[in-house]
C-alpha cells in the first residue's frame, strides 16, 4: 500500500467520523407521528453504539399522564375493532359474519386477536438512547366519542398522541466517542448498518494482516478475493432480474395510479435533463476558462 493511499484512507476516515460525531450530538426531541417516520434505523444504531459505552440513559417520564385507559370502538357492518389508549394497541379485532369452528354459542364470532393481549404495539429509542415500548405509554385518542360508527364508503382517522419528558444528554465527549467506535461485534456492527466502527476494525484488521507471515496472508487474500469474486457473481444475477421486478413494480404502480402517474413521471424526466444540461454547461464553461481549451 502506497503512501498516497493511506493518506486516502486517513481522510476518508477523518470525514466519515466528523460526520456520524456530528449527527449523534444532534438532538430531535419531537416524537410525533411525522417524526418518527423520518428517523432512520441507522441513526438509532449510531446512537446506540455511541451510548452503550457511555452511563445507562435515563428512564423517559409522561408530561400529563392520563389517570385510566380509554378504548374506543370503531364498528363497520364486517368487523368490531376496540383501540386501547395504552399504546394505542388494539384490544379487539372482532369480525362479524364469521364464527370460529370451536365455538357453540352462534353469537361468539371471530377475533383476530388473541383476548387479553394488545396487538401492534411498537418501540423506539429517544436520543438518550434509552429504549421505550410504546404500550407502557398512555396515549390520548382524538376519536370524539367512545364508540364511532363507520358507514359503507365512508372513512375514518384516529389518531393517537402521547407526549414523554426526555431527559438531556450529556455533551458526548471525546473519550465517548472513541470508545464508541471500538466494534464489540464487528459482524452484529455490520448489521446494524454503524459504518464508522466496521471501516475502523477494517483498517485494523488489514494493517496486521500485513504483518504476518506470507503463508497465512495469501491464504486470507485467496479467501476474500474468492468471497467478492463471489458477490460479484451475486450482483450480476440480481441486476439480469432486476428488470423483471422493476416491471412487476411498474405495474402494479400503473394498476393503482392509472395514466395520472404519467405527468408526474414525464416532469421527472424533464428536471433530470435539464439538470443534465445546466451541469454540462457548466463543465463546458469551467474547461473553456480554466484550461483555454476551444470549444470546438
Amino acid at each position: 500500500m502506497d503512501r498516497n493511499s493511506i493518506i486516502g484512507i486517513i481522510l476518508i476516515s477523518v470525514v466519515v467520523g466528523l460526520w456520524v460525531f456530528y449527527q449523534s450530538s444532534v438532538n430531535t426531541r419531537d416524537v410525533t407521528p411525522q417524526k418518527t417516520k423520518q428517523a432512520t434505523e441507522q441513526a438509532d444504531s449510531v446512537r446506540s453504539a455511541v451510548v452503550k459505552a457511555a452511563s445507562p440513559a435515563a428512564p423517559v417520564k409522561l408530561v400529563n399522564p392520563s389517570s385510566e385507559e380509554r378504548t374506543v370502538v370503531i364498528e363497520t357492518d364486517l368487523l368490531r375493532v376496540n383501540i386501547s389508549s395504552l399504546g394505542g394497541t388494539v384490544r379487539n379485532w372482532k369480525l362479524r359474519k364469521y364464527h370460529p369452528w370451536y365455538g357453540t354459542d352462534s353469537a361468539t364470532i371471530v377475533d383476530l386477536v388473541h383476548p387479553g393481549t394488545k396487538e401492534l404495539g411498537f418501540t423506539f429509542r429517544t436520543v438518550t438512547g434509552a429504549k421505550v415500548d410504546a404500550r407502557m405509554l398512555n396515549f390520548t385518542l382524538d376519536a370524539p366519542t367512545d364508540v364511532v360508527r363507520v358507514k359503507a364508503n365512508d372513512t375514518f382517522t384516529l389518531r393517537a398522541t402521547a407526549s414523554i419528558d426526555i431527559p438531556s444528554a450529556d455533551a458526548l465527549s471525546l473519550r465517548t466517542w472513541i470508545l464508541g467506535l471500538i466494534p464489540l461485534n464487528p459482524i452484529k456492527a455490520a448489521a446494524d448498518g454503524t459504518l464508522l466502527p466496521v471501516v475502523l476494525f477494517t483498517l485494523l484488521y488489514a494493517f496486521a494482516l500485513g504483518k504476518v507471515s506470507d503463508g497465512p496472508r495469501a491464504a486470507q487474500l485467496a479467501f476474500f478475493r474468492g468471497m467478492a469474486d463471489t458477490m460479484l457473481v451475486v450482483v450480476r444475477w440480481m441486476l439480469a432480474i432486476a428488470p423483471l421486478g422493476i416491471l412487476a413494480l411498474a405495474t402494479v404502480l400503473g394498476q393503482k395510479l392509472g395514466t395520472s402517474v404519467l405527468g408526474a413521471i414525464g416532469f421527472y424526466f424533464m428536471v433530470v435533463i435539464v439538470l443534465h444540461l445546466i451541469a454540462t454547461a457548466a463543465l463546458y464553461g469551467v474547461i473553456g476558462v480554466t484550461r483555454r481549451v476551444p470549444l470546438r
